[in-house]
């Protein structure tokens, strides 16, 4: 049970820890720990221990020195695994960091849309000695996603949103690192959509990781049915295409399995059209014009695919507006329709735009604070959580700003103006308004 004097003390001090640390995180909820003396550099100091929970992101254990200066931080996988060695290592406690694998989600759905998250687990720290490995493993994960991630370390603020590497656990199976929370059976279901994708049809029985060449790797499929060919990924499991046995021996991949040679294999080597670049963008901008979306894509990034629906999951930049879209295209076989918002929605989808990131969309708003008058002239926008939208895409935001003054606004669809806008203290009154959440957040006293 959490220590509910801790758990106040840890409230009151983490939020001036992690502003004056500038370390990411939208607090949720703290408990101070320990002060054991540890030892740095050849010297003992005392070093404070802080729990903290973050909104969507990593759970961490600080240690703070007695300056206040975070001198290290370990998530909580971490921090268990270094507990079932030593019993005296601070462990996570606080509720909302038990089994909280959502943050996950930024870095695994852009490449694996049906992984559910339900078991992670500390590997260790990769070469760069700096960041971290984990096994993850997903539920309902048919296409991929269970396997080793390398990723940065917690507190690290970085636009990046793909993992530094990922090895599924078919490929680790070729190594001396066996996943331990995916079967044999499991590990196998993994590749069942890309199978389907490479050769229509195909119930994968049996699958093996073959090797691998410049960007490019090979496992080799053997269908229900006795088919087997050869599947062509990127480092990231993503769908290259699909070749035969004997045409894939050139790049030293020897099929085993002894099916027979598929003959309807998929030659795409864009994830979800044989298309050249040039024709994705005259399929979509034709797609875009049948929904009624005034955009002409000047670039597509296909995320994922939605079978069921027959839509793809991509982002847009568009030409007439720098905000984009993201979201369900129907691909010229679908009788779905699409669902498509701007990167300031994004969110909404557990998604970053990489045409239009979260950089730029801040910069966007910090202009459209300056601009407003409902804002005071000294208020510098330290920080923005997204919050909601509506059917018509007013876009409800919490404003921070530098002095402790806070705002609750909505922005217009066209992303031109706000709206409306309120302090913090106003809007906590009025039920029509959503509160602020941000920690400290509207406590300007001056």
């Amino acid at each position: 049970m959490v220590d509910h004097l801790l758990n106040v003390k840890g409230r009151n001090e983490a939020p001036k820890i992690l502003t004056d640390n500038q370390y990411p995180c939208d607090l949720a909820d703290a408990l101070q720990g320990p002060k054991p003396m540890t030892e740095i550099d050849g010297k003992k100091q005392s070093l404070q221990i802080y729990e903290i929970a973050c909104q969507n992101k990593r759970g961490a254990i600080l240690r703070v020195n007695s300056q206040g200066k975070i001198v290290d931080a370990i998530d909580c996988y971490q921090a268990d695994f270094e507990r079932k060695a030593n019993k005296a290592a601070p462990g996570c406690q606080l509720p909302l960091n038990k089994h909280a694998h959502k943050w996950l989600d930024v870095w695994i759905k852009p490449l694996f849309p049906t992984c559910d998250v339900h078991g992670v687990s500390y590997i260790g720290r990769a070469p760069s000695k700096v960041d971290i490995v984990y096994e993850v493993a997903c539920k309902g994960g048919l296409s991929g996603g269970s396997g080793f991630y390398t990723l940065p370390p917690p507190g690290t603020t970085s636009e990046q949103t793909k993992p530094l590497a990922y090895q599924s656990c078919l490929r680790a199976a070729s190594g001396s690192v066996k996943c331990t929370r995916t079967d044999e059976k499991g590990t196998i279901n993994n590749f069942k959509l890309l199978a389907d994708k490479g050769s229509k049809g195909c119930v994968p029985s049996n699958a093996r990781f073959m090797g691998g060449s410049k960007d490019k790797l090979y496992y080799e499929i053997l269908c229900a049915s006795n088919v087997n060919f050869v599947l062509v990924t990127d480092d990231f499991d993503q769908f290259g295409s699909a070749i035969n046995c004997k045409d894939a021996e050139p790049y030293g991949a020897k099929c085993q399995y002894g099916g027979i040679a598929a003959a309807n294999l998929s030659t795409v080597t864009d994830k979800a059209t044989n298309n050249t670049a040039k024709a994705r963008l005259a399929t979509t901008n034709a797609a875009l014009q049948k929904a009624g979306k005034i955009c002409t894509a000047l670039e597509v990034r296909v995320i994922g695919n939605d079978a069921p629906t027959g839509r793809d999951l991509v982002e847009i930049k568009c030409q007439e507006n720098p905000y984009g879209l993201v979201g369900y295209l129907p691909t010229a076989a679908s009788t779905s329709k699409a669902d498509l918002t701007d990167c300031f929605t994004a969110f909404l989808r557990k998604l970053e735009c990489r045409f239009f990131p979260v950089t730029l969309q801040k910069k966007r708003v910090e202009d459209l604070v300056a601009e407003s008058t409902a804002f005071k002239a000294d208020c510098v926008v330290s920080e923005i959580r997204y919050v909601g939208a509506t059917a018509d895409q007013d876009l409800t935001v919490e404003i921070a700003c530098e002095n402790k003054r806070g705002y609750m606004a909505v922005i217009t669809p066209d992303r031109r103006q706000i709206a409306k806008a309120l302090p913090c203290r106003l809007a906590a009154n009025r039920p029509d308004w959503e509160k602020c959440a941000i920690v400290g957040n509207g406590s300007y006293t001056g």
